[in-house]
């Protein structure tokens, strides 16, 4: 059998090529989104919500976002209001009015999320204020938009 002889570039070749694998394996596992998860509070208001829909939500109900397919979080408290329209006056000018059969919703929602420069990530998904959602709460679905998010 012969002897194979190594010489120091083929040891600093080996130890890149090992690199590189190493590396490469990490990419493709990625990153889970978990990495620096802390306690967040999204508020989330609904101006229009059938009054039907709006009584089935309940502290503790699971929150889901519809278009991402992923858990929010649970609802932390839930306060209805009267349901919010805007229409024209003679003036041309919008007027808030109330809309029977309706309510407002502002939701408090408890999420594990990961902090970013314009919000928060949740499971990867980005949520900054402002964000319309489509939600699915409890046994409801209700649309609305991020009204503020607080550690």
């Amino acid at each position: 059998m012969k002897k194979i002889k190594l010489n120091i570039i083929d040891y600093i070749l080996i130890v890149a090529f090992i690199g590189v694998i190493c590396f490469v394996g990490l990419k493709a596992l990625g990153n889970d989104g978990d990495e620096g998860e802390q306690k967040y509070v999204l508020s989330v208001y609904c101006e229009e919500v059938p009054d039907f829909a709006a009584k089935l939500i309940r502290n503790g109900d699971k929150v889901s976002d519809e278009g991402k397919n992923i858990t929010l979080g649970n609802v932390l408290s839930v306060k209805l209001s009267d349901g919010v329209s805007y229409v024209e006056d003679e003036e041309g000018k919008l007027k808030k009015k109330g809309k029977e059969g309706y309510n407002s919703v502002l939701l408090q929602i408890s999420s594990d999320a990961v902090p970013f420069e314009h919000g928060v990530k949740i499971e990867g998904n980005r949520y900054s204020v402002g964000h319309s959602v489509v939600l699915y709460v409890g046994k409801a679905k209700i649309s609305g938009r991020i009204s503020d998010i607080k550690e």
